[in-house]
């Protein structure tokens, strides 16, 4: 079967996003070896990087195969879990750089490790029943609507990492070295558009274009923060 010239045009943006998000999970992972928040940090991007991957693979299987349906569901859970992860270890950084108590980090892992178990019943009551191609991917297909459930799911899901990366902005008022500021600036601005794209993704039947666009953001949002770990960072 000929893969659709969109599907595979959105899924090499994600791919490479997928690249770009591993190099800065592994650059900050390693400024982190021995300090648990930057380790975190370091797990947003790599879960970000798994997510994007998954994503865009399992695009291009259902395009180009017949995909057994168990085997979509298969990626579905990993990709759940790739997500939570990462949000997860967002909100566990910026938590822990503001308290300065690295022990809030495993409430706050535990706190998505049960959001990471309501995420995988929410997908299992609606009942997955096929799969197929959209425009940009592929999508499965569900015996229930998500209606209110799905809102609730999804305000659980995006507000507190969108909420982290408003807090990281914030780290302005408290840095002073001038490298240390533009590093914080570039990098709140990245997560702002990589979540302000995640986030407008849900209304992508409003914008058929918008399945495009938002792997164009990531993949820039990305090599933003590339840029700034170009050099040894100086400052927290």
């Amino acid at each position: 079967m000929a893969i659709p010239g969109t599907v595979l045009a959105s899924s090499a943006f994600a791919l490479l996003g997928a690249l770009l998000y591993a190099a800065v999970g592994r650059r900050v992972s390693l400024r982190g070896a021995s300090h648990l928040p930057l380790r975190l940090f370091g797990l947003f991007w790599l879960g970000m990087a798994a997510y994007a991957l998954l994503d865009a693979s399992w695009a291009l299987a259902v395009a180009a195969w017949d995909v057994p349906l168990a085997a979509s569901l298969v990626v579905l859970h990993l990709k759940i879990a790739a997500a939570v992860a990462a949000f997860g270890g967002l909100v566990a950084y910026l938590l822990a750089i503001y308290t300065g108590r690295e022990r809030v980090t495993w409430v706050v892992l535990a706190a998505y490790l049960g959001l990471f178990v309501l995420v995988t019943y929410f997908y299992v009551w609606r009942g997955p029943v096929g799969q197929h191609v959209t425009t940009w991917g592929a999508s499965l297909d569900y015996a229930r609507p998500g209606g209110l459930f799905q809102q609730a799911v999804v305000v659980l899901l995006f507000v507190p990492p969108a909420a982290s990366a408003v807090a990281y902005a914030l780290l302005l008022r408290v840095v002073e070295e001038r490298e240390a500021r533009r590093r914080v600036l570039a990098t709140s601005s990245a997560l702002a558009v990589l979540f302000a794209g995640l986030t407008l993704g849900w209304l992508d039947g409003k914008w058929p274009w918008w399945g495009l666009a938002e792997k164009v953001l990531a993949v820039s949002a990305a090599l933003v923060v590339l840029w700034t770990l170009r050099e040894p960072a100086r400052a927290a």
